[in-house]
């Protein structure tokens, strides 16, 4: 029986001996745990705090794209003002000059050098010699184009309406104080050489040059299919009635023949004009339903009673038979098609 219970308290001390070191592995195990994941859990926020600061560091070295884009517009703008008021201070420069050069008056050179003497240097501006009988007046100058030959050195273009006085030899001229002259008028275009350092100066004599070419453009008539004739007649009237109060009244008599699309303005001219009516319209059909194209011709009158033609194409809505206009533009020809 003894020998029983020492065997039976011997399997216990054994059973309590597995479970306190199974439990003392249990523990290292569960601390083992619970230190790698603390370990993984710094590892992850040194991972995000390092890529936050590496994404902040390239945001400061690399500007915001739409930032970066609205400099490059602040710069190009700047530039272009810049460039906008050299060119306008040169053609205001050369036009004032132009017009001191071209304007001579008999036996008056002590006036003109001084004249001359605010654009070019006292050597050149007593280089400049005229026949004491020259009388030329400006009438108009207009500078209308630059070109570059140095970083410092520009050719400057302008055109004046220049009016000539000739003593008139058919009659006799007996009072030298009261000379008869013969006038005329004639259009002079110059290349004015300039140099610009802190101000511009006139560097040579201009020359005289051809005037500037013009340009090209077909004409084309408008290819479309006409409305029939009835609403070409209303169209007529309607029209009538509008360009009567667009020439000869005022605004408020304006608005009624008017629905204008976006960005459209017709304003009244206030009785500058006279107008009777259209001498010629051909009126067209569109895709859009109710909307036509309408072409006209016809003369107004000035103050004086002289005749200017005028040629319209006006694009119009019928809305319960009564034809209002969308659009007024100043061409009969090359007009696109709607």
């Amino acid at each position: 029986m003894f020998d029983k219970w020492k065997k039976t308290n011997s399997n216990n001390l054994k059973s309590k001996s597995d479970i306190k070191i199974k439990n003392s592995k249990d523990s290292k195990d569960n601390k083992l745990n619970k230190t790698t994941g603390l370990k993984v859990i710094r590892i992850l926020i040194w991972i995000v705090l390092a890529f936050i600061f590496i994404r902040g560091t390239i945001t400061l070295i690399r500007p915001d794209p739409v930032s970066a884009m609205q400099k490059k517009e602040d710069n190009f703008m700047l530039q272009v003002s810049t460039s906008n008021a050299f060119e306008n201070k040169a053609f205001s420069f050369a036009q004032n000059f132009a017009k001191d050069y071209m304007t001579h008056i008999p036996k008056d050179d002590v006036s003109y050098k001084q004249r001359t003497l605010k654009y070019m240097t006292q050597d050149l501006a007593e280089s400049i010699k005229f026949d004491d009988n020259d009388y030329t007046t400006v009438l108009y100058s207009q500078a209308y184009d630059i070109k570059k030959y140095s970083d410092t050195q520009y050719d400057v273009f302008v055109y004046l309406r220049v009016q000539y006085k000739t003593p008139n030899t058919s009659v006799p001229q007996m009072d030298p104080n009261n000379i008869q002259y013969n006038i005329s008028e004639n259009d002079v275009y110059l290349d004015v050489p300039v140099a610009y350092t802190n101000n511009f100066v006139v560097e040579d004599v201009p020359a005289v040059v051809a005037a500037p070419t013009k340009g090209y453009v077909d004409s084309n008539s408008y290819n479309g299919n006409s409305a029939s004739d009835n609403i070409n007649s209303a169209v007529q009237n309607d029209l009538n009635q509008f360009f009567k109060a667009y020439y000869e009244q005022n605004q408020t008599q304006v608005e009624y023949f008017l629905d204008l699309d976006k960005g459209q303005t017709v304003n009244a001219l206030n009785g500058r004009y006279t107008f009777d009516k259209l001498d010629k319209i051909t009126t067209y059909s569109t895709k859009s339903q109710n909307v036509y194209l309408a072409i006209v011709e016809f003369n107004v009158k000035d103050v004086n009673g002289n005749e200017l033609p005028q040629k319209f194409n006006l694009k119009i809505t019928d809305k319960d038979g009564k034809y209002y206009i969308n659009q007024l533009n100043t061409r009969s020809i090359n007009i696109l098609n709607n």
